[in-house]
């Protein structure tokens, strides 16, 4: 990745700050409302609650970890090679979920803003790992990669939501 910007700024930035809330809303909502709203529920429908809570922390703790190594790199903390290894190790593509399972509107609010984090992150890690450098920060929007260029399998949306084998 070149050091084209200081990952403190431009979309990078805008990218991580916009990780980091979401993480910490979801947080207080799983520790608050959404705990409330659990233990009313029956049985069914509390553990489908629960395992969506945990789909969407998962998926959360995925992206940080990418963001995280991103800003390693830009930092000259860790090698472009070391990063581009250790994100093979990642899953950014898309998470089951229980949505249709009388979720409460709050969780489901906040699985439709992961997903377009994710989805952001996604453009953004293609883009990198595949031209070995960052994005230009002027950039708001990482275009989606050429028709027929290879898509990787760690960011790969061809399983559709499948969990690895």
């Amino acid at each position: 990745m070149t050091a084209s910007a200081e990952p403190g700024s431009g979309p990078f930035a805008a990218l991580y700050s916009d990780g980091l809330d979401l993480a910490a809303r979801l947080s207080a909502y799983l520790s608050g409302p959404g705990r409330t709203y659990s233990e009313e529920l029956p049985l069914a429908s509390r553990l489908a609650y629960h395992d969506e809570a945990r789909e969407l922390t998962t998926l959360l703790l995925q992206l940080a970890a990418w963001l995280l190594m991103e800003r390693a790199v830009a930092e000259g903390e860790m090698t472009f090679d070391h990063a581009y290894h250790e994100a093979e190790t990642l899953e950014l593509r898309p998470r089951r979920s229980a949505v249709g399972s009388g979720l409460p509107d709050g969780l489901k609010a906040l699985r439709a803003e992961a997903e377009l984090l994710r989805l952001r992150v996604v453009a953004r890690a293609e883009h990198i790992l595949e031209r070995g450098e960052r994005p230009p920060e002027h950039q708001s929007a990482v275009p989606a990669p050429r028709s027929g260029a290879p898509r990787l399998r760690i960011v790969s949306n061809s399983d559709d939501a499948s969990p690895p084998a």
